[in-house]
């Protein structure tokens, strides 16, 4: 029972709307909700006909409860003896639905039932032929095809496998930026959870996933130089990149190029107002617009 909102018309009536995803809900049941843990007991079911003696799948129904519990639009009313699982890192098989791939590590919107939330495809388990259903070994997915895929998501999600109930087995991805829906999945169940054994550092690659951009240093030349460096940072701000200035003047002769380097082991773009190597991407301040810029980074395939 997905909550879709909370109803407090008075004083004298609290009631917790949304529609049954499965099962039977009857007064005296005990419940659950869910993300919170809280338990209560169902006082009564309200409808536009008057008070029911029980609701089922698909219906739209107010719930009272026995107790004062907070619960929260899109957390979810469960029977205490049915509980469905709770996790943070999920399988599922997700169709791609967008023109651009899928980006492994790249933050995307998630939509569980009414519940938001964020996280990252953490790996392609595996591409499926939809004709012959044979597997493939994938590193991303594109237009219209189909994987299993792990998940690793901001805060935990209460969910049941699809093929056991689609309402709360199934959810969308959306673009951070664009606010398009780039993609659907179907719960397969909860993804084994990493050791402490298996855990090992974070590699600037996936760093740089997250962002969806390339860890470099771009150098900038010219009197403008500090100019349009600062031009840049802000562009690349507002497309969603991640990016830092480093700058001789403030850092030091010596130490500006090492700066440039861990700041690229973090998964960002130094923006670096000195000159660097001859085969990196360098940017003359005097030639050069912001929207020129932006384009050659593009064209590098930093962004």
């Amino acid at each position: 029972f997905p909550v879709q909102y909370v109803n407090r018309p008075n004083l004298d009536f609290r009631g917790f709307c949304g529609t049954v995803a499965s099962g039977i809900v009857r007064p005296g049941d005990a419940i659950t909700a869910l993300p919170s843990g809280k338990q209560s007991v169902v006082k009564s079911i309200v409808t536009f006909e008057g008070n029911q003696q029980e609701a089922f799948i698909d219906q739209a129904v107010t719930l009272t409860l026995e107790d004062e519990i907070d619960i929260s639009r899109g957390d979810m009313i469960v029977k205490t003896s049915d509980l469905p699982a709770t996790a943070s890192r999920i399988n599922a098989d997700i169709v791609w639905m967008a023109e651009g791939s899928m980006k492994p590590g790249k933050q995307y919107d998630l939509k569980f039932a009414s519940t938001p939330n964020t996280g990252s495809i953490s790996k392609v388990h595996h591409r499926v032929d939809v004709n012959t259903m044979e597997r493939f070994e994938a590193e991303e997915l594109k237009l219209n095809e189909i994987g299993l895929c792990e998940l690793t998501l901001n805060k935990p999600v209460a969910f049941d496998p699809y093929q056991k109930n689609r309402a709360t087995g199934a959810f969308i991805i959306i673009d951070r930026l664009t606010n398009v829906t780039v993609g659907a999945g179907m719960i397969v169940g909860e993804a084994e959870e990493e050791t402490s054994e298996r855990l090992t550092a974070v590699s600037a690659q996936e760093k740089a996933a997250r962002f969806d951009q390339k860890a470099v240093s771009i150098y900038f030349t010219g009197s403008n130089k500090h100019v349009l460096a600062g031009a840049v940072d802000r562009k690349l701000f507002a497309l969603g990149k991640a990016a830092a200035l480093v700058s001789r003047d403030d850092i030091g002769e010596n130490s500006a190029g090492d700066i440039a380097r861990i700041i690229n082991q973090a998964g960002l773009i130094a923006l670096c107002t000195f000159e660097g190597d001859a085969d990196a991407l360098t940017l003359n301040a005097d030639t050069t617009s912001v929207e020129a810029a932006i384009a050659e980074i593009q064209d590098k395939g930093i962004i």
